[in-house]
């Protein structure tokens, strides 16, 4: 009778290992969600900055400082692929057509050297945009000039100073108007204007000439 006794202990079924915790996927690097502009002529200074920006937390800036060297093995040759796919995607196709895609160097420097040479001529047409910009009587019209001139200006990747920027707004306005020297005297007053130009455009209810 003892041999037909049921084992218990032989019979129960060998126990199950706790269930494994749900893992979320790994949160992608930081590295992976720097935002930067698509080049399209008019940015070159914007954009050249944050791709340097970019490609520097990506520890492939020598992909675009230095030529593809001979013999590079797989895994440098997969950088510069990397680096050059980074620039290509980045670029409109009107403003290059791609023809060296796997040389990160080459597109580079093709660039730098296209752009650069036209940016003096494109911030020196800004600044006769800004030479033109004159207050005759109307603060409201003149305070819109000056906004689209800065305008251009930022969409270059150039900044003006906010002291320069008021000593600049107060004397064209005094130029015209020696009598109003005076009224900006106090410090306030500049740093209302350069609030007032650097705010989104708002027309006041009623327009007043000044």
């Amino acid at each position: 009778m003892s041999d037909c006794k049921p084992n218990c202990q032989n019979n129960r079924p060998p126990p199950q290992p706790p269930p494994a915790s749900p893992t979320s996927a790994p949160a992608k690097s930081n590295k992976d969600y720097f935002k930067f502009p698509q080049f399209t002529r008019d940015n070159y200074l914007i954009w050249q900055s944050k791709i340097q920006s970019f490609l520097k937390v990506k520890k492939l800036i020598k992909c675009v400082q230095e030529p593809i060297p001979k013999d590079a093995p797989e895994s440098v040759l997969d950088q510069y692929m990397e680096a050059a796919c980074i620039i290509g995607s980045h670029v409109t196709d009107e403003v290059y057509n791609h023809k060296n895609i796997d040389n990160p160097h080459t597109i580079w420097h093709k660039l730098n050297k296209k752009y650069t040479s036209t940016l003096a001529l494109e911030i020196y047409q800004a600044w006769c945009k800004w030479e033109d910009v004159w207050y005759n009587h109307n603060m409201y019209r003149y305070i819109t000039g000056m906004k689209a001139v800065l305008a251009k200006f930022a969409a270059m990747g150039l900044d003006m100073l906010p002291k320069i920027l008021s000593c600049a707004i107060i004397g064209k306005i005094t130029q015209k108007h020696p009598a109003l020297t005076s009224f900006f005297v106090g410090a306030s007053v500049s740093t209302m204007l350069v609030k007032k130009v650097h705010s989104p455009n708002r027309r006041p209810v009623e327009e007043h000439a000044v």
